[in-house]
């Protein structure tokens, strides 16, 4: 399951993925490297006099089996591949959540080598450049560095898209304005991907102020690697900007995702007569 940890006013904290082993009365929760020890202290915060024990997990390994899409961002995306990956070592297999597309998550015991019976997997944590840059081609963002602490909400985070936001469930931290957001039908911002039109010097700061050709700000690089990247950007303006974008005076283009929904935000009329 793909789950985020919001703040009180319902900005994003981490971003996780849960598993429940089969005959296993545990729940593991993956989530950033860098993100662990801060995770660990609230979820503490939260559990109360509860009788749950919460404790870091080291004798795991997060890998992945994908295949590599080569496609222009907007491209439709290819059906999903429905065969589980060829894993005899994992302890447990399954479908990233958040989109088929990025393949499978396969949690094994710490040390095993499982990309030397099956290349196409990849460690999480190691040299998984390919991967990241599927993702970033997807516009699908994880980890603080692409998802601030605090910096976006989910539906920014297209959380709506990737079926982290369940707008049945009771109440939880954050859900007041996730609710609103979704009802009035308007997140002006999103995550999307971005390519750039000329190799950058040097790797770009995070943050970096993307602009239109007029000079307005229309939103912030997260991430690249190489001409990929991931910006969190003003949709509507951004796309009519279409390949006229520039950051750091980087040329960069931007389209729609093919995966996301056909509509991703209400026209400008809409919005003013919802208010």
């Amino acid at each position: 399951m793909y789950a985020l940890m919001l703040n009180s006013v319902g900005r994003v904290l981490y971003d996780l993925l849960v598993y429940r082993p089969a005959a296993e009365d545990e729940v593991l929760v993956e989530c950033d490297a860098d993100a662990r020890q801060g995770l660990l202290r609230l979820l503490q915060l939260y559990r109360l006099r509860k009788p749950v024990e919460i404790a870091p997990c080291d004798d795991l390994d997060v890998w992945v089996a994908f295949r590599p899409f080569c496609g222009s961002v907007d491209e439709a995306a290819p059906a999903d591949d429905a065969c589980a990956p060829d894993v005899a070592k994992g302890r447990c297999v399954v479908r990233d959540p958040r989109l088929g597309l990025l393949g499978w998550r396969v949690l094994a015991d710490a040390g095993e080598d499982l990309a030397a019976a099956n290349p196409s997997l990849a460690r999480v944590g190691g040299d998984e450049s390919s991967y990241a840059r599927l993702r970033l081609r997807f516009g699908v963002g994880e980890g603080l560095r692409e998802l601030p602490p605090a910096a976006c909400f989910p539906l920014e985070c297209n959380a709506d898209y990737l079926g982290g936001v369940s707008f049945h469930k009771g109440c939880y931290v954050g859900q007041e304005l996730t609710a609103r957001t979704h009802h009035t039908g308007v997140v002006r911002k999103r995550l999307m991907p971005v390519v750039m039109l000329g190799e950058p010097g040097a790797p770009l700061p995070p943050d970096a102020p993307v602009r239109d050709p007029a000079g307005a700000v229309l939103g912030k690089l997260r991430a690249h690697r190489g001409t990929l990247g991931l910006a969190l950007l003003r949709v509507q303006e951004a796309l009519a900007a279409g390949d006229a974008l520039r950051v750091d005076d980087v040329p960069l283009s931007v389209v729609k995702p093919g995966w996301w929904p056909r509509q991703v935000a209400r026209p400008a009329a809409a919005e003013g007569q919802a208010a």
